[in-house]
């Protein structure tokens, strides 16, 4: 997996961006100082990530002043997000941009279930992805009736709920009116010819998000993401309509299917989440965890989630580390 530092010594994907990543690596070697009296992976960025929004809120970062902070905040985004498009390449096939492994398979597994059934399942996503790879993968595969993020009151409720919590590097904000707004990724160059030459390309969304216009403006040019905390950045009022829909469908669930989420101890918002949004009258009868965690901490985790209902359903083997709880 290439990391940003990789992506700064070969000067890929930083083009415009080295002071941004230079402050983020400073600001990672000035906390090392807190090992003194606590401990943060801070190897780890999104728990950086975590520390600079602490100090935004509290106005305490080293010897940075509250400009500083916020800059580096910014700077923090920037380098998720030239990490994000430059690791997550879209194989190019047939003169056509294709879905990434493995979201094309998984995207294409629900397409047959849709033929099977002769109609749309009732599906919604909840995603703590930044990135595009299933947004993309839901794309390509239009049939399936497109998605909507739910980012406002207006959203299509014919289409599948795509539900980012931490919010995504194509979303931006409007610099008049301050909403959330999605980069659409219908716009992209598809027939490009000099995309469709390589054998894979990039979606640069994040990078150039104020190429996007709202209310006669380009957006912020620092895209709408939050780290995995309990902060969810209550400064995007848009976010709220995200969470709503989310606990909405966890509410309505009978089958909640968790991928790929291992439920760190940090994410305690997540928790709440679920706890308020599960309430309902619906019986959930499944709750299935698929991840490749070699042991049984993400398992531990996951029955602590889940309540008195959930843990009287049999617990069967689905194959190596894949399970219901």
């Amino acid at each position: 997996m290439i990391g940003p530092e990789t992506l700064y010594r070969t000067n890929v994907g930083v083009e415009g961006a080295r002071e941004a990543f230079e402050d983020v690596f400073n600001a990672r070697a000035e906390l090392q100082s807190i090992y003194a009296k606590s401990f943060l992976d801070i190897d780890n960025f999104e728990t950086l990530f975590g520390a600079v929004e602490m100090a935004a809120i509290i106005g305490k970062l080293g010897q940075r002043d509250a400009e500083s902070i916020t800059r580096l905040r910014e700077n923090v985004v920037t380098l998720i997000v030239r990490t994000l498009e430059h690791c997550i390449r879209f194989p190019v096939a047939d003169r056509r941009i294709k879905p990434p492994e493995p979201y094309d398979r998984f995207v294409g597994m629900l397409y047959e279930t849709m033929e099977f059934l002769r109609s749309r399942p009732d599906v919604s996503f909840i995603t703590f992805n930044y990135d595009l790879a299933l947004d993309y993968a839901l794309h390509y595969m239009g049939t399936l009736g497109g998605f909507s993020y739910h980012l406002s009151d207006e959203a299509n409720s014919q289409t599948m709920p795509l539900l980012k919590l931490h919010g995504s590097i194509n979303w931006g904000v409007c610099r008049r009116c301050n909403s959330i707004v999605a980069r659409d990724i219908s716009g992209l160059p598809y027939g490009d010819p000099l995309w469709l030459m390589h054998e894979s390309v990039i979606l640069d969304l994040g990078t150039n998000i104020n190429r996007q216009q709202h209310c006669g403006e380009p957006l912020n040019r620092v895209p709408v993401i939050v780290p995995p905390t309990w902060s969810k950045g209550s400064q995007y009022k848009d976010l709220g309509r995200v969470w709503a829909k989310a606990a909405a469908e966890l509410a309505a669930a009978e089958n909640i299917f968790v991928v790929g989420y291992s439920m760190p101890e940090t994410d305690s918002f997540f928790r709440y989440l679920y706890a308020l949004g599960s309430q309902s009258t619906t019986k959930l009868r499944r709750f299935w965890v698929f991840d490749p965690d070699p042991d049984k901490s993400v398992e531990q985790r996951m029955k602590t989630l889940i309540g008195q209902e959930s843990k009287g359903m049999r617990s069967i083997s689905l194959g190596t580390h894949s399970r219901m709880l």
